[in-house]
């Protein structure tokens, strides 16, 4: 190996790879290196080193910096973040579904709504059928963040409502990461023993926008209908 090629570890959802290249070539390079060994494509693709930052460039009106240029060296080890073209399109395909669902909800809250009566045995029952514990992933950025949001939807009064109406009693409700089953937004583990929400974005570095929506919800109560399957 010569002077002016360096050698990198870059690890992509557990699994290392090691990527030789000189330390004058350009950084999209080691973008098409990359994508050769885990087809997340050079503009979906996201680079994190000492505290730095490398994303694809979109810009080609200046020059593009080169390795060396680009803060690397010799014996750095990366954290590649990004999602396959199947992944995305598979996210794609469900946030649709999602959207689809989300509609049928809105267009059922329009709907009049029968009066329900008042029984002495409500407070017993929202005691029981809930979520009894709120745990995000620690190891994925922001975790108060994450446990905000999930606080949220847990209190959700559709939620509640769905989940005393059919006597729904979850032990846990968690995260599901970015890289889990990228075509679900939900998932029921157990039958009710844990119910895991997709509520970030696959970059793992904000949350997914339908938190912000008119029913952010939607995604919770059609993951609870597993329950009763």
């Amino acid at each position: 190996m010569s002077h002016e090629d360096i050698m990198l570890t870059v690890t992509f959802r557990g699994t290392s790879h090691t990527v030789s290249l000189p330390n004058d070539a350009p950084v999209s390079v080691l973008h098409s290196r990359l994508e050769s060994l885990t087809s997340v494509p050079p503009s979906l693709q996201k680079l994190i080193y000492r505290g730095k930052k490398i994303q694809h460039r979109q810009d080609d009106s200046a020059p593009e910096p080169t390795i060396a240029q680009a803060g690397l060296r010799d014996g750095i080890k990366v954290q590649m973040l990004g999602s396959t073209v199947e992944e995305l399109g598979q996210l794609n395909a469900a946030d649709s579904a999602h959207q689809r669902k989300e509609q049928i909800l809105r267009e059922r809250a329009l709907k009049p709504q029968a009066k329900l009566r008042s029984t002495g045995s409500s407070s017993a029952s929202s005691h029981q059928y809930r979520f009894h514990r709120i745990e995000p992933l620690t190891h994925l950025p922001r975790p108060e963040t994450a446990t905000e949001c999930l606080l949220t939807l847990s209190k959700d009064p559709a939620v509640l409502h769905i989940m005393q109406k059919h006597h729904f009693s979850v032990g846990l409700l968690t995260e599901l990461a970015p890289h889990e089953h990228p075509g679900l937004l939900g998932l029921n583990v157990g039958s009710g023993v844990t119910i895991k929400l997709r509520i970030r974005l696959d970059t793992y570095d904000g949350f997914r926008p339908y938190l912000e929506s008119q029913h952010p919800a939607s995604n919770i109560l059609f993951t609870l209908r597993s329950y009763a399957y």
